[in-house]
Order: structure tokens, then sequence, then C-alpha cells
């Protein structure tokens, strides 16, 4: 009994609050961790149906910016699921900073406001992914059908609608980024946690707010359907022209 006492993380700088502050933290610790997985697992669904359902027929006759737009065109559903995944993972991620404010609130509360403060911002980043699901995936339903005149307007509507994307994204992307590096400071202080953890907190972190400022700079799509769009090449070769 002993041996288990000592091995609790101290989640409060009073010890006579151990066992009170133990039992209230304990649901947060179980839907951090529950959160955690969702959001990885919504992560590997979208770059999995990237790579399964938008890559393989390559953006056609249509220049490479159009790949998403050719994507929802060629193949609905298989859009819809990937980008479904998408605004899956913002709000996952989302709620991961949450859960990870309230587990932590009690021994950090300043950090963990803004923490909590950020998960909540990101939400733009959402804005992003609907505007993504609902307008990409109509614009591709009119281009289908839409005669010689009306696929201009379309094409036009679509750089429009990505360039108000790639604003909501590139902004919660630096609030997720921020908010990345803050927990890296709430794990680096708990016990028992791998020392990697905060490690690979801060440069994903890093990582994200580096891609979100070039987002910002360039107005250019530096998420996952854009990068491995570089993959496009050998994939779209093989494939006929779309009309």
């Amino acid at each position: 009994m002993v041996t288990f006492r000592t091995r609790i993380p101290a989640e409060t700088s009073a010890p006579g609050e151990r066992a009170e502050d133990a039992a209230i933290v304990a649901p947060w610790r179980r839907a951090l961790s529950r959160t955690a997985i969702l959001a990885a697992a919504s992560y590997v669904g979208l770059v999995t149906m990237v790579i399964v359902g938008i890559l393989p027929g390559g953006s056609g006759s249509l220049p490479a910016e159009y790949l998403e737009l050719a994507a929802a065109r060629r193949s609905p559903l298989a859009y819809r699921t990937a980008i479904g995944f998408d605004v899956a993972s913002w709000l996952t991620f989302g709620g991961f900073l949450v859960m990870a404010a309230g587990t932590y609130v009690r021994r950090e509360p300043v950090r963990s406001t803004i923490v909590a403060a950020l998960g909540v911002g990101m939400s733009i980043g959402l804005l992003g992914a609907c505007l993504r699901l609902a307008g990409t995936a109509e614009l591709g339903d009119r281009l289908l059908d839409a005669a010689a005149r009306d696929r201009t307007a379309i094409l036009v509507s679509f750089i429009d609608q990505q360039r108000l994307v790639n604003v909501s994204f590139a902004a919660g992307g630096l609030l997720m980024g921020t908010a990345f590096v803050v927990v890296a400071g709430l794990f680096r202080r708990t016990a028992g946690l791998p020392r990697a953890v905060p490690v690979l907190f801060v440069l994903g972190g890093s990582l994200g707010l580096a891609k979100s400022v070039l987002q910002l700079a360039t107005g250019t799509d530096v998420g996952p359907v854009a990068l491995l769009g570089v993959l496009r090449s050998p994939w779209g070769s093989s494939c006929s022209p779309e009309g």
C-alpha cells in the first residue's frame, strides 16, 4: 500500500489534497487518453482516404491546383469521407486540448486556462474544414454537369473558397501549434510520463507553427491533401483525362 501511494503522481502542491485531487482528475485523464486516440485515428483516417480516394485519379484534365475539386467531382463519396475525417480531426484535437486543460487546471491553472482558450479558438480551423466539406463537394457536383461557359465561374469560385479555407486552417494551426508547445510544458512535469512525449509535442507544435506561418505568407495549402499531392504525377499519368 505504501509503495502504491508513493508512485501516484502528485496532482497538486498540497499533500493533504492528493486523494481528493486524484479522484477529481481521474475522469479528465480517462477523457484525455480517449480523445487522444480519437484524434490520432481521425488524422490517420484523413491521410489514408487522401491516399486511397483522392490521389489515384489525379486532377484529370484540370490543372494540379484543382486536385480536390476533381476528386469531389470524380469520387464524391470518397472525397466527403476524407474531408469528414478532416472535420473530425479538428474536433478531436480541440477536444484533446480542452481535456488536457481540465486535467491540469488544479496544478497549473494559468497554463491550463491558456491551453483551453487556444483549444476553443482553434475551432476556426473547423470552420474551414466544414466549408471544404460542403463547398467543394457542391462545386464538384455542379462541375459534373456544367456547360463550358459555367465551368470557368465554378473554377474561380473554387479558388476563392480555397483562399478562405487556407486562411482558416492557418489561423487554427497557429493556435493549435502554440497550444501543443504549452501542453508539452505540462506533460514535462508529469511524473511517470515518458520523456519523449513532451519532446514530440514540442516538435509537432513547432512544425505546426512553421506550417501555419508559411500558409499565411504564401496563401498555399500545405496540409495532407496538398503535400501528398506531390505523389499525384506517377498515379495520375496512367489515368484517362476527365472531360
